[in-house]
């Protein structure tokens, strides 16, 4: 699994490649926990090139935007394909998660 990770003025864009699933959670993890550890607390993941997500990679979603939230920070997840989407509806996160069509909705959001 690939993951580009960019940061622009005062957040981070974290964009996994592949599939998040079981053997690929970790990495994930480790991807959204070195941005905060870097004191950014606003991040967009960008699902564009991602096809799947297990319920690891909701599961590991779900903690570090709990964590960031608590941290006064703001992650929005955007460009979704359909595999991804239905996962996020299906589970239930889609109404507690904040999703966006594109990248440029999600900065919109960052920025409020």
């Amino acid at each position: 699994m690939e993951f580009i990770t960019t940061i622009n003025n005062n957040f981070a864009v974290i964009m996994p490649k592949g599939r998040i699933d079981t053997s690929t959670a970790l990495e994930f993890d480790n991807k959204i926990k070195n941005v905060i550890d870097k004191g950014i607390i606003k991040v967009i993941i960008d699902f564009s090139h991602t096809d799947f997500i297990s319920s690891a990679g909701v599961r590991i979603l779900h903690i570090r935007i709990k964590e960031i939230k608590n941290l006064k920070g703001k992650v929005g997840l955007s460009n979704m394909l359909e595999p991804v989407e239905e996962v996020f509806e299906v589970s239930g996160f889609a109404t507690i998660f904040n999703i966006y069509k594109s990248m440029d909705e999600a900065i919109k959001f960052l920025s409020d």
